[in-house]
């Protein structure tokens, strides 16, 4: 014979109702949420009064609220961990990681790995930024081959390739301003020996080179500029000196009036009037 459903038996009937209330009960603690578990604790004292386990249900839906302010401060807390790395603030991270271990270890365990990494790679990136402004420091001073060591080894660690092309390109225009410097001061060392030597076509060559060459367009026109001043010294020198020859044969010779016209001509020349007070005693005294 079939056994009775649980419509026809009444037991089994109240037993299913039972079972059905216990389980929503427990379901609402688990999620909860308290106005429903309290509803839910109401069906199942209405069912079973004397149920055995209504004072724990009671217990559990009385600390819904405990429980949920202690969830929320755990997340709080592990929100102020996670926005700490993201920030990547290791220290920061640290110490809210601590305060979230006092209110729950496994939730901090589980941050503890992320922080960890964000560490390494805080502790990486400050490796490298401190070996890109070693470079920068050995170009400044003009190390080019120092920093060119560094840089390969800078390109050993996780650096964007855009950073080792920026920092490949900066040694290669250093390197550049480099020759194109020792170039220049071989060039003005040649031209100040030719300068001294008063050979100034040569001394003019070389100023073009520093132009033409070299693209030191101020720097040639400076080199021009003192050729120039030489050249011209050294003309109105040697017309000094012939002048003052002139000068002395014409008093020899007693020509008054050319030795006049020679000294007005030095007196043209800027010559110091007490270079010439002799010059012109003799002349008076003619």
């Amino acid at each position: 014979m079939p056994e009775p459903s649980s419509t026809s038996n009444p037991r089994a009937a109240a037993s299913a109702k039972l079972r059905t209330a216990e389980q929503m009960l427990e379901d609402y603690i688990k999620q909860r949420k308290k106005p429903l578990a309290e509803l839910a604790l109401a069906t199942l004292l209405e069912l079973a009064p004397e149920h055995p386990r209504r004072h724990d249900y009671a217990l559990w839906v009385a600390e819904i609220d405990r429980e949920v302010a202690e969830q929320s401060r755990v997340e709080t807390a592990a929100d102020r961990v996670r926005s700490a790395l993201a920030l990547r603030d290791v220290a920061a991270a640290r110490d809210h990681l601590k305060a979230l271990r006092l209110l729950d270890a496994d939730a901090a365990e589980a941050l503890a790995g992320a922080l960890e990494q964000t560490a390494q790679a805080v502790a990486q990136d400050a490796s490298i930024d401190a070996r890109k402004q070693r470079i920068e420091s050995l170009l400044v001073a003009g190390e080019v081959n120092d920093a060119e060591a560094e840089i390969e080894a800078l390109a050993e660690h996780n650096v964007p390739k855009v950073s080792l092309d920026f920092l490949r390109r900066r040694l290669a225009d250093r390197r550049a301003v480099l020759r194109q410097q020792a170039e220049l001061r071989s060039l003005e060392s040649v031209f100040e020996r030719q300068l001294e030597r008063r050979h100034w076509q040569s001394a003019s060559d070389v100023a073009r080179v520093v132009g033409d060459q070299l693209g030191d367009l101020e720097r040639a026109s400076h080199m021009l500029a003192e050729i120039d001043r030489q050249e011209a010294a050294e003309r109105r020198s040697r017309s000094v000196q012939q002048g003052l020859a002139a000068l002395e044969g014409f008093l020899e010779a007693g020509d008054c009036q050319q030795a006049e016209v020679a000294l007005r001509v030095l007196r043209g020349l800027s010559v110091d009037e007490s270079a010439l007070a002799s010059y012109r005693r003799r002349l008076e005294a003619m």
